[in-house]
């Protein structure tokens, strides 16, 4: 059973980021499992191509939510 519990904001970035962030968090995931302690993620879409589509680089709400 989890005795501790962490939040995690995931941001994949561009390039190379979002494929290095997919194995990182299954890394972490895995760690977790092993030493009992739970972790919950935000996937947050902010990268190139987000702003690309959009025109939004970096919402304040999420800066919020991220700073939290």
């Amino acid at each position: 059973m989890p005795t501790n519990s962490h939040q995690i904001a995931i941001i994949g970035g561009d390039g190379i980021g979002p494929e290095v962030t997919a194995e990182a968090v299954k890394v972490l995931e895995t760690v977790s499992k092993a030493d009992h302690f739970d972790l919950q993620f935000t996937h947050y879409p902010h990268g190139t191509d987000h702003y690309l589509e959009t025109g939004e680089l970096f919402p304040d709400a999420v800066l919020e939510d991220v700073r939290r």
